[in-house]
Formats: structure tokens, sequence, C-alpha cells
């Protein structure tokens, strides 16, 4: 878990407001985990494909998260928060 954790304390001080209540800094973390989960899932089910679709299967997944992180970085220049989005404010922690 240690390896784990210190992605979960990078993704915190990248995406977590400092001024977070304990309730939304549980959720962010759950949520963080469980998409860990899911990804470890979706590795271990591509890995059971013959190479070529595994590889057309990781392009696919590729090619989908890069239009969700289009449509975010859309969104947040529609609400005026880009520089926040794309930079957000390190730390002090």
């Amino acid at each position: 878990m240690e390896m784990l954790d210190e992605v979960w304390k990078q993704f915190e001080s990248a995406f977590v407001p400092q001024d977070a209540c304990a309730e939304q800094r549980t959720d962010m973390r759950l949520a963080f985990f469980g998409g860990i989960c899911s990804i470890a899932a979706l590795n271990g089910s591509l890995s059971d494909l013959p190479e070529d679709e595994r590889a057309k299967a990781y392009a696919q997944i590729s090619n989908e998260l890069h239009w969700f992180r289009a449509g975010d970085i859309a969104e947040a220049l529609m609400q005026g928060i880009y520089d926040n989005y794309v930079r957000p404010p390190s730390s002090t922690t």
C-alpha cells in the first residue's frame, strides 16, 4: 500500500482543495482508490487478450482518456478556471 499511498498523496496535493472538509477528502480518497481498483481489474482483463487485441484495446483506452481530458479542459475554459485546472495550486502541507 505504500506505493499507492504515495500516489494518493501526489493526487491529493494536486487536486484536493487545501480547504476541503474531512468528508470531501474522504470521498475523494475513496474515489481515487476505487479508480485504482478499476484500472487494476481492467489491466488484468486486458493481459488475457492476444497481443494484437491488447494493443488495440490500450490504444482505444488512450484515445478515450484523451477525449475525456479534452472535455475536462473545455469545461474548465468555459468556467474560467483553466489555469487552476492545468496548474493546480501546490500544497503547503
